[in-house]
Order: structure tokens, then C-alpha cells, then sequence
């Protein structure tokens, strides 16, 4: 996963770097839930991130990032896999948001 800021004041744009390999399995979609907290202010969230359109829609790219309110601060994100076929482990992170 990764988190991008600084494109706007507050907001944090969370994406894939690397989707998993296309492996033709039924499945319409995998995903990550993203759980973050500005630690400077106290704000939580929680986002489904896709990680690929499967069977419906096959393709090797990642899909585009999803920009979310964070608010400005230090930020702690976890992901975590969600959803059948997803091959992600599961990770932490800490940035700071301007």
C-alpha cells in the first residue's frame, strides 16, 4: 500500500504500488482495509482499498489511489487483507499529513 500527501492540505491519497498477478479466479474483487488515526487530532477512518477488477474485468494495473480527509498531523495507517484472494501482508505505517 501506499500513502501519498501533500497535493492538498489534509488529505492523504492511499493506492496500490504493486497489484498481485492476475490468476483468473472468479472472484469480482480483492481487497485491503485501511484503518488510520491522525494522531494529532484524534480523527479515525477506514477505507476498502481494491486491489483489482478480476474476472469481470481482468487487468494487470493498480487501480487509482483513493484520497481520503485525514487531516493534517501524524497519521498511523494499518493494512489488512479483506476479502477472499487477496495476497497482502498485512502492514503499518506512520506519516505526517500537512
Amino acid at each position: 500500500m501506499t500513502a501519498t500527501v501533500g497535493d492538498e492540505p489534509g488529505v492523504t491519497s492511499f493506492g496500490v504500488a504493486n497489484p498481485p498477478a492476475y490468476d483468473g479466479d472468479h472472484v469480482l474483487d480483492s481487497a485491503v482495509r485501511i484503518r488510520w488515526v491522525n494522531l494529532s487530532t484524534g480523527v479515525t477512518g477506514m477505507i476498502d482499498m481494491p486491489v483489482r477488477e478480476t474476472a469481470e474485468q481482468p487487468c494487470t494495473c493498480a487501480p487509482a489511489s483513493i484520497p481520503v480527509r485525514t487531516g493534517a498531523g501524524r497519521i498511523v495507517a494499518l493494512a489488512t487483507a479483506d476479502g477472499v484472494a487477496a495476497n497482502v501482508s498485512s502492514g503499518l505505517g506512520t506519516f505526517t499529513a500537512p
